[in-house]
């Protein structure tokens, strides 16, 4: 009986043993593939952060671009205002020079017609002496 005993132990605690072994054999199956999963994410997160920093450093290439544009760009302008200036000063210097030659060539314009019009008293006059 003893040895009976005995040996019941022994299978329960073989058999106990084989379970542990069994349970922990599923968790370690577990565990890797929690691990594997974990990894997997893992470099599909590095992969998702790679792509956006190269998205970022591109997009601050191409906004570096624009600043550079944005600045040749105001040159111009600013360049293209001051001629605007003085091709509108200019304008102004060559209008008032030719409204006063038209006011002169009025006045000159005006002595002549009033020649012209005292011409013909003129002669009459020549004629009746």
């Amino acid at each position: 009986m003893v040895v009976e005993e005995y040996e019941k132990t022994i299978n329960e605690v073989l058999s106990e043993r084989d379970r542990d072994r069994l349970v922990h054999e599923i968790d370690l199956e577990k565990i890797t593939n929690q691990r594997n999963q974990v990894v997997e994410d893992l470099k599909a997160a590095e992969r998702a952060f790679n792509d956006v920093h190269r998205k970022y450093e591109r997009t601050k290439e191409v906004i570096s671009d624009f600043k550079r544009n944005e600045d040749a760009l105001k040159v111009a302008a600013a360049d293209m205002e001051a001629k605007k200036r003085k091709a509108e000063d200019r304008y102004e210097l060559l209008k008032s020079h030719a409204e006063s030659k038209l006011a002169e060539y009025d006045a000159i314009n005006a002595y002549h017609i009033c020649i012209y019009r005292s011409f013909p008293i003129t002669i009459i006059s020549i004629y009746l002496i």
